[in-house]
């Protein structure tokens, strides 16, 4: 998927990852209005106990990059805050247990308070590796 026209400014540069997301190491890559890529360098760290990528790193993934697309804001103007209500994933393909995942989500609708949004991630060739569709909630007195 490609992502939106450049009508809009990349902020990326401008978001602190901070908590677990920085633990996971996370990226944000690119930030736009209504689109957001983070990626994340696959490590001993993400794997489980059979030595496969934890899909719990995918679903943070989805997540947190989902979320993005819901509160950007240019850069002189306060960010709001989301909350994640529903989050549905399909794993479609084995991640790499070394290399690069990319996760890019698209803002799919909404409103001012309520907006959904689907994102997939992929491996550093460009294999799918998990979809996903979420709904998402900007917390109220956060704008």
């Amino acid at each position: 998927m490609t992502a939106p026209s450049d009508d809009s400014e990349n902020i990326a540069d401008t978001e602190e990852i901070r908590g677990m997301n920085a633990l996971l190491g996370m990226e944000l890559v690119e930030w736009r209005d209504g689109y957001a890529r983070t990626e994340i360098e696959v490590g001993a760290k993400h794997l489980n106990h059979g030595g496969l990528v934890h899909g719990g790193l995918s679903l943070a993934l989805l997540d947190v990059t989902s979320v993005y697309t819901g509160y950007w804001a240019p850069r002189d103007q306060e960010r709001a805050l989301c909350v994640t209500l529903s989050l549905t994933t399909n794993f479609i393909g084995k991640a790499p247990t070394e290399g690069r995942l990319v996760c890019e989500a698209w803002r799919d609708g909404g409103g001012r308070s309520i907006f959904f949004a689907r994102g997939e991630v992929r491996d550093a060739a460009g294999e799918l590796v998990a979809t996903s569709k979420s709904t998402h909630r900007v917390r109220s007195g956060s704008r």
